[in-house]
């Protein structure tokens, strides 16, 4: 497999991780700050302090999954990597649990 197929094959598998997992991923992430921190570029000022001013800590997580889903592919898979950066230990529980 090529290097752009193979990225292409990466960033499908990302976008069907937050897919499959949207509920959980919105119940139990922690490190929303530095996730948005790093999507920062992608979903800009507004966006940004949409999702750090909102009421609780579960709106924020329901409003960063959400405003990454609508901005399309590359905007997921920017939050899939930042994910695997602030969450591993999450990711690698949701991947195993999708693997059996």
């Amino acid at each position: 497999m090529d290097g752009e197929a193979h990225q292409d094959s990466e960033v499908k598998r990302g976008v069907q991780f937050l897919k499959k997992n949207r509920n959980e991923l919105i119940d139990r992430i922690v490190a929303v700050k530095p996730i948005a921190d790093e999507l920062f570029l992608i979903i800009g000022s507004h966006k940004y302090e949409k999702i750090l001013q909102a009421p609780t800590e579960y709106d924020q997580k329901r409003l960063l999954y959400d405003i990454t889903e609508k901005g399309g592919t590359k905007s997921q898979y920017a939050f899939y990597k930042a994910l695997i950066k602030h969450e591993k230990y999450l990711v690698e529980d949701l991947e195993e649990k999708l693997s059996k």
